[in-house]
């Protein structure tokens, strides 16, 4: 089961998403409704993706995304986008997310966003 973070200033967009993706075999592991908040319990549980809105309150999601990727180069981050925010999500993507998601977004495009944030797993050698 992958473990997901869920950061947005907004608590029902927080529902929404839980909403989605549990039912899909997530388990969302905290929610954060800042960047702050989101980058101490990133260094508290280690999910292995995280979801960022862009923009929050106290520090950005451009911010806690570059903070993230400080902290851990293989969590699969993957930020959310309104209208009009391409520019600064293709930002996001220099900074270390592995992709965005347009919001409002409808859930089988965001769980095929989380699939494709999804950390890679590393594949055994085989024996010779």
């Amino acid at each position: 089961m992958d473990r997901i973070l869920v950061v947005d200033d907004s608590t029902l967009m927080r529902r929404a998403i839980r909403e989605i993706v549990e039912p899909e075999g997530f388990a969302v592991v905290a929610e954060a409704r800042d960047g702050v908040e989101a980058v101490e319990l990133f260094d508290a549980l280690r999910p292995g993706l995280v979801l960022v809105d862009l923009l929050m309150p106290r520090r950005s999601g451009l911010e806690t995304v570059a903070e993230i990727r400080r902290l851990d180069t293989e969590a699969g981050v993957l930020v959310a986008a309104g209208l009009g925010q391409e520019e600064l999500a293709a930002a996001a993507v220099v900074e270390g997310a592995d992709d965005f998601v347009r919001k409002p977004f409808h859930p089988r495009r965001l769980l095929r966003a989380l699939e494709r944030a999804r950390p890679k797993q590393l594949i055994p050698a085989r024996p010779s």
